[in-house]
């Protein structure tokens, strides 16, 4: 792949989309990082942002972090100090609070040795470093297994962090969360703010958000032209059907596609077309998904599915 390439798709796959849901919650994000700047309350308001896997909650967390303020270092008297405005960690499957404390201790410079001692000092260590949020995305990877007393573990961590820190939290989650999280009431009154993202619904008015996304994803594919002999396919009632189909109207499935059908664009022939869509569709598995086949199931079929899917929504 030459340089062009590479930096196309990297445009590309910074592109954010233009959803209802993920607006909100980023608008939502900002405007409480504010509200806890200004107010200065001893427990500042925290986040929960809820959605099935490929949603958008991961294109949202990586968002904010490439846009919002990044660690740096500042001289205070005869000192050189870490910033660290927003502190940012995808949790791994295997983690427990003991280890996002480490990581979190590590991160802020603090030893872990006494329990009670290092809370303190992450605290100072917080304090000094300016951070106005910690941002957490796979927030449900803290239960583990969901055992009652592994979940009281994760809810005693979140409750503590936010208690003795001072510092807000804005969490990234399955819609499992709800349960885990705020199903207790010292949690949940710590999270006011749950906003839940939603995939779309099938419109093929060329004004609904669905059409206008693909319609967007299409102009930034369109910029690279360059690398192409011809692009296909265009914004046709066939391809959109099977769209949907495919990614069952999830935000982050459908920028995956786009995704992965641009880069077999590049690793191929240049040309990007439906088929090349059918190959990423084939090799690509959403949970979302309401079609078995993607782009080479038949037009009626995806109709009849979609249609049931969004009536059994009602």
């Amino acid at each position: 792949m030459t340089e062009s390439e590479k930096n196309a798709l990297a445009n590309f796959s910074g592109l954010v989309i233009a959803h209802s849901s993920f607006k909100r919650a980023y608008d939502t994000i900002l405007e409480v990082i504010e509200f806890n700047k200004i107010n200065q309350a001893p427990e500042p308001q925290s986040v929960l942002v809820l959605a099935e896997s490929g949603e958008g909650k991961s294109t949202l967390f990586t968002h904010l972090t490439n846009t919002l303020p990044k660690r740096y270092e500042v001289k205070e008297g005869l000192d050189i100090v870490s910033k660290i405005p927003f502190f940012n960690s995808s949790i791994p499957t295997n983690a427990t609070p003991s280890t996002m404390a480490q990581e979190l201790f590590a991160s802020m410079g603090v030893g872990d040795r006494n329990k009670h001692a290092a809370e303190q000092r992450i605290k100072v260590a917080l304090k000094k470093a300016g951070t106005q949020a910690i941002f957490y995305d796979e927030l449900n990877n803290i239960a583990g297994s969901k055992t009652p007393h592994k979940i009281g573990l994760a809810r005693g961590y979140i409750r503590d962090l936010i208690s003795s820190s001072g510092v807000m939290i804005v969490g990234f989650g399955l819609p499992e969360c709800e349960e885990i999280f705020l199903a207790e009431a010292q949690v949940r009154k710590r999270f006011p703010w749950v906003e839940r993202m939603t995939p779309f619904e099938f419109d093929l008015d060329p004004k609904s958000e669905f059409c206008i996304v693909v319609k967007t994803l299409e102009q930034a594919i369109a910029q690279s032209r360059h690398l192409y002999v011809q692009i296909e396919p265009r914004m046709n009632e066939g391809f959109l059907t099977s769209l949907y189909a495919t990614t069952g109207g999830s935000i982050n499935a459908i920028k995956k596609l786009y995704e992965q059908a641009l880069k077999n664009a590049f690793d191929g022939d240049h040309i990007l077309n439906t088929e090349k869509f059918s190959i990423a569709a084939d090799r690509m598995r959403f949970p979302t998904s309401i079609s078995r086949n993607g782009f080479r199931e038949d037009r009626k079929i995806c109709l009849t599915m979609i249609a049931d899917r969004c009536y059994a929504r009602r």
